[in-house]
């Protein structure tokens, strides 16, 4: 059979897809952000309310913020936003002494919580496009709310070296006893430590990629055990950042209240035997460990 297509022919019918099945920002909805071009964030198929999230985590933590918005007229439920300087090709941009510089994995941290804080939990990273090799494709399904948590991120910053962005002391520590360290960021910004390790376990001249791997897979196994867990990894320019959670326990109930005699000048025996029953309901190994 004779296709219907001749030579030099493109099929149009498929460009334009339907809308979401869900409304837009529902539960069991999905949307995605791209990274895109080297300066830009697409957002498609997210409401109205998530665009102005997202607009608002790129002012705050990325000089210059948003230089312009566009919808994608073509495209129905998109829009695009462009940012100051190429975040997503690499560039990282000055800062001032004894303030957190801003880096592009900062910003993705800020905007996967951020997202997550809305509602909006990331399911995958991937990379759809076979022409423009700088899209990064983060989509993200609607549910929540969650527990809150707090953020952190490890970016695998040249060849040799470690950036910890946003992490606590204890997990920078518990990182650092596994890295062969020869050199460490001096007077880093709260928050911020930098590792040069021996050796180039990021570059490609480790042929098997064994030692940056098994050094990853150690990484992992660190932070869970400070309770930190992997929720993404995304790619940006030459390096890969992970992006880390950790739920924030909630607050421990206090003990049951033990209410005094009417006339404390004239307790029974049977009302102290009830407070002294009140106390060993009240205080059990169950308790404590809530």
């Amino acid at each position: 059979m004779t296709s219907r297509l001749m030579e030099g022919q493109v099929d149009d019918s498929a460009s334009t897809y339907p809308a979401p099945n869900v409304t837009l920002g529902s539960e069991g909805g999905y949307a995605a952000l791209i990274l895109h071009h080297g300066d830009r964030i697409r957002l498609i198929d997210f409401p109205e309310d998530v665009h102005a999230v997202v607009c608002e985590t790129v002012n705050s933590h990325w000089p210059g913020g948003v230089q312009s918005k566009k919808t994608m007229g073509n495209l129905k439920n998109t829009r695009e936003m462009k940012l100051k300087g190429y975040p997503w090709a690499g560039v990282v941009l000055g800062y001032e002494p004894n303030q957190q510089p801003a880096t592009p994995t900062k910003l993705v941290n800020r905007l996967l919580e951020n997202l997550f804080n809305v509602g909006w939990e990331f399911k995958i990273r991937t990379s759809l496009s076979k022409i423009n090799q700088d899209e990064e494709v983060l989509m993200f399904r609607c549910g929540g709310p969650w527990q809150r948590c707090e953020w952190a991120a490890i970016d695998t910053h040249f060849e040799d070296g470690l950036l910890l962005i946003n992490t606590p002391a204890h997990l920078a520590q518990a990182i650092r006893e596994i890295l062969h360290v020869q050199k460490e960021a001096h007077n880093p910004p709260p928050g911020y430590y930098g590792f040069k390790i021996r050796g180039y376990p990021w570059t490609h001249g480790n042929r098997t990629g064994e030692n940056g791997t098994r050094l990853a897979l150690r990484i992992l196994e660190v932070a869970e055990e400070q309770g930190w867990f992997l929720y993404a990894s995304v790619k940006q320019g030459a390096t890969d950042a992970w992006h880390f959670c950790r739920v924030i326990p909630e607050d421990p109930q206090p003990l049951v209240d033990i209410p005094e005699p009417e006339n404390p000048f004239e307790a029974t025996a049977e009302n102290i035997i009830h407070e002294e029953d009140a106390v060993s309901d009240a205080i059990t190994p169950h308790s404590l460990l809530n």
